[in-house]
C-alpha cells in the first residue's frame, strides 16, 4: 500500500546525526549527511545516534529551514551544500540549496534559509514546486519574493513586463534568476525598475543584466564577478523613489519554451 506522510518525516539514521544538518537517502534507505555536491532530502530536527529514528524536515516543506553553517554567511547570500550536512556561501562544488535570510556569525552557528526551486536537481536543490504561485517570506526584515515558472515563463515574451510591485522606500538588496531547465534558444533576461519606481527613468537592466535563460545555473546581481549586476546595485542596494514595479525583459520569446526556473527579489520593506 502506498504511504503519504507530511513533513517532518521520521526516518532511520544511517550514522550519528547532529541537529540542523542536511541529510540524503542512502542506498540502505537510511539517512546520512549530505556532503558537498550532493542534493539534500531534508534537514534534521534533532540529534540522534546511528540506527535511531530521526525527524527530518523535508526540502519540499513550506517556509524556511534552519541549517548549521560551515562558516560565516552574509544575509541574502545563496548558500551551498557542504560536507557533514552544513552550508556555506562559498560555492565550491556544492549545490545551491537556499538563500540566507539572516547572517551567520561563523562555523557551528545556525542560519535560517529560504529554500530554492528544484527545477533541475543537478543544478538546484529540490525545494519549491515549479508551478507554485509567487510567494514572499519575511524574516528579520528581509523579504525574499519568489516568482516561479508558472508566472515567470509567460513574461519572457520580449516585452517589458511587470514582475513584482514595490512601495516607496522599499530597498532592493539583490535580484537572482535561477535556471533549472534551459529555454532551448538564446535568451538574455534583464530586470530593473519602471519609471515610477525610479523617478529618474526606467532602467530595464538596472538590477540584473544579461541573465542567461538558455543555460542552467544561477544569474545573481551579487555574484563575485559582478557579471550580472545592474548599475543601480553597484552601491549595494536601491531604494524605491515611489510605488512602482520591478520589470523583466527578454531578448527572445520563450513564453512557451522548455524554460523552468524562478526569479528571487531580496528586499527590505520601507520601515522594516
Amino acid at each position: 500500500m502506498a504511504q503519504y506522510n507530511e513533513s517532518p518525516k521520521a526516518l532511520i539514521a544511517g550514522e550519528a546525526l547532529e541537529q540542523y544538518r542536511q541529510v540524503r537517502l542512502s542506498a540502505a534507505k537510511t539517512v546520512v549527511y549530505c556532503d558537498e555536491g550532493e542534493a539534500p532530502l531534508g534537514v534534521t530536527l534533532e540529534k540522534v545516534a546511528n540506527g535511531e529514528n530521526v525527524s527530518v524536515k523535508m526540502v519540499n516543506h513550506s517556509g524556511t529551514v534552519e541549517i548549521e553553517a560551515a562558516g560565516a554567511i552574509a544575509a541574502a547570500a545563496v548558500v551551498y551544500s557542504k560536507d557533514d550536512g552544513k552550508v556555506d556561501d562559498a560555492e565550491g562544488s556544492g549545490l545551491p540549496c537556499g538563500i540566507a535570510i539572516k547572517a551567520a556569525s561563523g562555523a557551528a552557528s545556525v542560519v535560517e534559509v529560504l529554500p530554492l526551486s528544484a527545477a533541475n536537481a543537478p543544478v538546484l536543490a529540490t525545494m519549491l514546486a515549479a508551478d507554485a504561485p509567487a510567494t514572499g517570506i519575511n524574516r528579520g526584515g528581509v523579504v525574499a519574493q519568489t516568482i516561479d515558472t508558472a508566472q515567470l515563463e509567460a513574461l519572457l515574451d520580449t516585452n517589458t513586463n511587470d514582475l513584482f510591485d514595490l512601495e516607496a522606500g522599499d530597498e532592493i538588496l539583490a535580484v537572482k534568476l535561477f535556471v533549472g531547465t534551459a529555454a532551448g534558444a538564446a535568451c538574455a533576461v534583464t530586470i530593473g525598475p519602471d519609471a515610477t519606481l525610479r523617478t529618474a527613468g526606467a532602467d530595464v537592466d538596472g538590477f540584473l543584466k544579461a541573465g542567461d535563460a538558455n543555460a542552467a545555473g544561477i544569474n545573481s546581481s551579487d555574484d563575485p564577478a559582478l557579471t550580472y549586476q545592474g548599475d543601480l546595485l553597484t552601491s549595494g542596494s536601491f531604494v524605491a523613489d515611489a510605488a512602482g514595479a520591478v520589470t523583466i525583459t527578454s531578448s527572445s520569446d520563450q513564453s512557451a519554451s522548455a524554460f523552468v526556473g524562478q526569479a528571487v527579489i531580496l528586499y527590505i520593506p520601507a520601515g522594516g
